[in-house]
């Protein structure tokens, strides 16, 4: 790299100097031109100057364009009067694009359609089903002087480093003592952001080098938050899609590491 940069610097000093004093020249001349340039260098010198043209006004940015939202997306479509079949199938690509799975969107898409009625709004309509789909529970059901588990999985870039780090300084203030393990060791800056979460919320982080096995850090990470009489071990995983199946199969295998 410091050769690169070296060869880079010495490219431009090379530049500015080409147009500073131009190429070089193997001999220059001394004494007034030879008669048969006399003439041309007097005309050079009587030349008018011609006027720089003006530059061409620079093109106007495109206006910025906003990528409609998902409620957006959905009020469109059923904004052609009552739905047809073709609208409940456009509705489950919708929440498939959305990351939800494939089954759950179908099976939430047939209870919408089961109870819809065309003066309701779809997104509310859509969004009572969702909560459904999650269940009541809301809380953590967490037992002091016992370590508990909690495994933060998803898809990338849905929030779960940043997720953890609300959950650590949430148990925190509860009272509590909190672990964070660093399991996804394929992320770049994955372990630096997730040691930023646990240096504001105060939790221990077991952590190691990028590209390490996640399920030996999980098990690290175990012994440590034993050792330091945690009440809670948030583990960290790397984002991956319920498609790729020899991901999934590692995500299975941090679980029963743990």
């Amino acid at each position: 790299m410091t050769v690169v940069i070296v060869v880079a610097a010495l490219v431009v000093l090379g530049a500015v100097l080409f147009f500073l004093v131009g190429p070089p020249r193997r001999a220059r001349h001394k004494g007034p031109p030879p008669a048969r340039l006399a003439g041309f260098f007097a005309e050079a010198r009587e030349a008018p100057v011609p006027a720089e043209a003006p530059l061409p006004a620079p093109p106007e940015a495109p206006p910025l364009t906003r990528v409609p939202g998902l409620g957006s997306r959905i009020r469109a479509l059923f904004s052609g009067g009552a739905p047809t079949t073709e609208t409940w199938k456009d509705l489950e690509d919708v929440l498939v694009r959305a990351d939800v799975g494939p089954r759950v969107a179908e099976r939430i898409v047939h209870r919408v359609r089961e109870g819809f009625e065309s003066a309701a709004d779809p997104v509310d309509v859509l969004a009572d089903e969702i909560a459904g789909a999650l269940g009541d529970g809301t809380q953590l059901h967490l037992r002091r002087g016992d370590l508990t588990v909690l495994m933060v999985v998803g898809v990338n870039g849905a929030g779960k480093t940043t997720t953890i780090g609300k959950l650590a300084a949430m148990l925190g203030r509860e009272g509590m003592k909190v672990s964070l393990a660093n399991s996804d060791t394929f992320r770049a800056a994955a372990s630096e952001q997730l040691t930023v979460w646990a240096g504001r919320a105060g939790a221990h982080l077991v952590s190691q080098a990028r590209g390490a096995d996640p399920g030996a850090v999980a098990y690290d990470a175990v012994q440590a938050a034993r050792s330091r009489g945690s009440d809670v071990l948030i583990v960290d995983t790397a984002g991956r899609l319920h498609t790729r199946q020899p991901l999934m199969d590692e995500l299975a295998k941090v679980k029963r590491v743990l």
